[in-house]
């Protein structure tokens, strides 16, 4: 997945943040499997630790062991790792066309008799990594860095170092091993909707088509943080 920071601030940024009934899936009913790796972690220290920080084992406990089992007749639809695993990647990945919106909240807020600054920017300042979830209850996205460097555009956005395991959605090596299909469908995901890393789960980065070459001559970082829904 590219993050390069070239396209940062083209990109529009949208929020997730979906209630946790989305991330097991609404009645979601835990089996065996499940059960045993949501347990309390024990004294003994988690093996992850002297693995590779990859996606593959983002989750609780151990579940990651079984993200990819095959279906089981047992196994009820919604009580499965593999499920969860979905759930999981709806949760940090999937914005439904949020990012489309927000735009919209923001010129439409900017454009006000009294006009309101609606802006995601100033939350994903990197120079704040450290201190997010105090001061805003952000949660940092793993495998992202700290930043004191701005981009071509003046934003100070996290650094995404990567998988190494290839193990991220819009990743070229995961979709060779675990194509994405639509629910209930053989149509693969359109992997634009999963957008960038930003650096906080539940907020992704997108191109904005309208940020084409006229736009980007006209650019002032200062103008756009006094009202972003003017720019």
């Amino acid at each position: 997945m590219n993050a390069n920071r070239g396209g940062s601030l083209v990109a529009v940024v949208s929020g997730l943040l979906l209630i946790s009934s989305i991330f097991f899936g609404g009645d979601w009913i835990p089996n065996s499997r499940t059960v045993a790796a949501l347990q309390p972690a024990s004294a003994t220290p988690d093996e992850r630790g002297a693995k590779p920080d990859s996606y593959l084992y983002y989750g609780p406990n151990s579940l990651w062991k079984h993200w990819h089992d095959p279906p089981s007749e047992s196994d009820k639809d919604k009580s499965t790792p593999p499920v969860a695993r979905l759930g999981r990647d709806t949760w940090i990945h999937w914005t439904w066309g949020n990012q489309k919106f927000l735009r919209k909240v923001a010129v439409l807020a900017g454009n006000l008799p009294i006009p309101i600054s609606i802006d995601f920017f100033r939350a994903l300042d990197s120079r704040n990594r450290e201190t997010r979830f105090r001061d805003l209850g952000l949660i940092n996205e793993p495998n992202c860095e700290r930043n004191g460097v701005p981009d071509e555009y003046g934003f100070y956005l996290d650094k995404w170092r990567g998988d190494p395991l290839g193990y991220y959605p819009g990743d070229p090596k995961y979709k060779e091993k675990y194509p994405l299909y639509y629910p209930g469908t053989k149509e693969l995901v359109d992997e634009r909707h999963y957008g960038r890393p930003s650096g906080v789960i539940g907020l992704r980065l997108f191109d904005n088509p309208k940020f084409d070459v006229v736009a980007k001559k006209k650019w002032s970082l200062q103008a756009y943080f006094k009202n972003p829904g003017l720019v």
